[in-house]
């Protein structure tokens, strides 16, 4: 049960789960939201002479807060006051969790890994994100769901390792950095599971800035501590690179991944991410000239097979009272 509201403001409002089984505009969102997400990986491997990982993370959260503040601050803080306490300790939970440590995360793993190796990691969120689900939301994925996400991941594997210049996987397969960007995806699993009920109906912009601005304190405060005083080199295409992952990956990034939240299970909405390496692979080959091979091309096509395989209608829905249960943000 939640606490009684503790201001005039309108509180979050847990948002129901049963809603449009095939929403249009959502899956415009997840599918621009794969797109833009796949160019921040590119865009952060430009972008990491900048500053040292944690402080050029710090840096594209506090930018991203520092523009939404004047314009949604008021309206997130006076939400947040108004909440109850189980809802404020979610918040906060996933604002550090999906925000500071997995960003952190992706841009230490990037500092030392191929962007497309990070990417095929990430896009293992829809596998993690089963049990969590089911354990936080009392979601239920159906043995095909679990099955074609399962194959998507491998189709990935099968897409980044079938590079020309493929991956070394005795190097850098079982490696720290590897072993970080698994611990971040499940930060952000466990994030976005905490943050989907609290999505309520006065849309995503007071959710998003809250969590840009704690996220930003969060980061900030972890860069000083563990990389010390930054180092900041500015050039045109690091400037360029920089705003892109301020602008597009965190505000309009962010904001449609809300929107996907708010019209998607945690389970159905983590499956967009396997779109990421796809548009990667995509982006490569139109930007940066990468030559695909019959390897490439054939694990892409089963990816594909598997995401479409995954997204048929036909989950079997939880009961009202058990989602009901589980739906309770406090």
């Amino acid at each position: 049960m939640t606490d009684t509201p503790r201001s005039d403001v309108k509180a979050w409002q847990p948002q129901d789960l049963n809603a449009s089984p095939v929403p249009v505009l959502g899956l415009l969102a997840g599918v621009t939201f794969a797109l833009i997400w796949s160019g921040s990986f590119i865009a952060t491997k430009i972008a990491l002479p900048l500053a040292q990982p944690l402080w050029l993370s710090a840096g594209r959260l506090t930018a991203a807060a520092l523009l939404l503040l004047p314009f949604v601050g008021v309206r997130a803080f006076a939400q947040f006051r108004a909440a109850s306490a189980g809802q404020r300790v979610r918040l906060l939970a996933a604002a550090g969790l999906s925000q500071s440590y997995y960003l952190g995360a992706v841009f230490y793993a990037l500092h030392a890994l191929p962007a497309a190796l990070v990417a095929v990691v990430g896009s293992s969120l829809p596998l993690i994100s089963i049990p969590i689900a089911a354990v936080l939301l009392g979601e239920r994925a159906s043995i095909r769901e679990a099955l074609a996400t399962a194959g998507a991941v491998i189709s990935l594997g099968i897409v980044i390792l079938g590079r020309d210049n493929g991956v070394q996987i005795d190097s850098v397969v079982i490696s720290p950095p590897i072993a970080l960007m698994l611990s971040g995806v499940v930060a952000l699993a466990v994030g976005n599971t905490l943050l989907k009920p609290l999505i309520g109906q006065d849309g995503p912009l007071p959710v998003l800035a809250f969590q840009l601005i704690i996220g930003s304190v969060v980061s900030v405060v972890a860069a000083a501590l563990l990389e010390g005083w930054p180092q900041w080199n500015w050039s045109g295409a690091i400037l360029l690179a920089f705003l892109y992952l301020v602008v597009v990956g965190s505000i309009a990034g962010t904001w449609l991944w809300v929107v996907v939240l708010r019209r998607f299970s945690a389970i159905g909405a983590s499956g967009f991410f396997l779109l990421t390496p796809v548009f990667g692979v995509a982006l490569g080959f139109v930007i940066l000239g990468e030559r695909l091979t019959l390897v490439q091309l054939a694990g892409t096509a089963l990816l594909c097979l598997m995401i479409a395989t995954r997204a048929m209608p036909g989950r079997r829905q939880d009961s009202p009272n058990r989602a009901a249960k589980h739906n309770d943000p406090t």
